[in-house]
């Protein structure tokens, strides 16, 4: 959410399946040229009323009491006296911790046809945090198949689990975390691992004297992707003639230094997806 506000204000609604399972709730804004007060209500109620500076970060807490299954946030600006306040709003992100505890969490997932036919197998991942003395089991279940069980290690390391593609259909598909341990489930991850079929090649030439200035670190050649997404993980092996770059990132653009690994010539490249995602372009740049 992006935007530039002053007497007007700006919404932004969340859903919440079980507002009494959230342990912690906290509103990320990245605000640029700041003038005046920051207003920020929660279901109609005032949480945060202060001055900020341009160009600053705020973390805002929101009151879990306050929390209810379709919950409204409203931001706005206040100047003070004969002032008009106005704030440039660059971003603003929601982080919620939930918690499962003697109950059945769920979450939904839609995977495409497209994708589906061409699907080798999933990467089901997630953060759990815990007591350190906590011994239940997490049990996790995609669309009715149980894919772990066992008691997780706690505040350390993501959880990965392969999932079978036969577990996987069309459209939306179900994860269900269930547990009687005192867990708390966050930044839940599907990773879908297509087979190499659609794997694309591309090729690129560079004179003798780029290449030269290349190798003797005189120049530099970079290859830059845009994405059509951000916040999306694209997951992909790049090849470069024979060396290989493996790429796992959420950024809209990506860049990485081929110089090393250049011939004099005619270059290839490889291009071997393992999710789904757009690129909208890809270029060699020399600097």
């Amino acid at each position: 959410m992006k935007g530039t506000f002053s007497e007007n204000f700006q919404t932004l609604g969340f859903p919440l399946d079980y507002p009494k399972g959230v342990k912690k709730a906290e509103l990320y804004t990245l605000i640029g040229n700041s003038e005046g007060n920051l207003i920020v209500d929660l279901n109609g109620r005032q949480i945060f009323n202060a001055d900020v500076q341009s160009n600053s970060q705020e973390l805002i807490q929101l009151p879990l009491a306050d929390l209810e299954e379709i919950n409204t946030i409203t931001l706005s600006s206040s100047g003070g006296f004969l002032s008009t306040g106005r704030h440039e709003l660059k971003d603003i992100r929601l982080r919620k911790q939930v918690e499962v505890k003697n109950r059945m969490s769920e979450r939904t997932i839609s995977i495409p046809a497209t994708e589906l036919k061409d699907l080798e197998k999933a990467i089901l991942s997630f953060s759990v945090y815990c007591s350190h003395d906590e011994n239940d089991l997490l049990k996790v279940l995609v669309n009715g198949n149980t894919v772990y069980s066992d008691v997780p290690f706690c505040n350390l390391r993501r959880v990965e689990i392969e999932v079978d593609e036969s577990f996987a259909k069309d459209g939306a598909n179900t994860l269900t975390f269930e547990s009687d341990g005192d867990y708390v489930i966050e930044e839940v991850e599907w990773q879908s691992l297509l087979r190499g079929e659609r794997e694309s090649e591309y090729a690129f030439n560079i004179d003798e004297e780029d290449y030269t200035n290349a190798r003797r670190g005189i120049s530099h050649v970079f290859l830059v992707f845009e994405f059509a997404l951000s916040d999306e993980r694209k997951i992909f092996d790049f090849y470069v003639n024979d060396k290989k770059f493996e790429i796992n990132t959420l950024n809209a653009d990506y860049t990485i230094e081929i110089s090393d690994f250049l011939e004099d010539g005619n270059n290839l490249m490889r291009l071997r997806p393992r999710n789904s995602f757009e690129i909208i372009d890809m270029r060699v740049e020399l600097e």
